[in-house]
């Protein structure tokens, strides 16, 4: 009996941390991804992000001074 309750632990305390690194994960990929941005928006001419694009950089504090559409 007391097996299956720190198994049941232990399986809820993996799904938790795998969670975590999930969610870790998306966050660093998004500053990438803004920070990538970034750079295309002084290296190249005509750049613009979208509307969803500029909301999730100013999510993360992350400005870009480019064209909206």
């Amino acid at each position: 009996m007391y097996i299956k309750i720190i198994y049941t632990i232990v399986i809820v305390g993996l799904v938790g941390v795998f969670a975590w690194a999930v969610l870790i994960g998306l966050d660093k990929q998004d500053r990438v991804d803004c920070l990538t941005w970034e750079n295309q928006a002084k290296e190249l001419q005509g750049f613009f992000l979208t509307k969803t694009q500029n909301e999730q950089c100013r999510a993360l504090g992350i400005i870009i001074s480019t064209d909206i559409k």
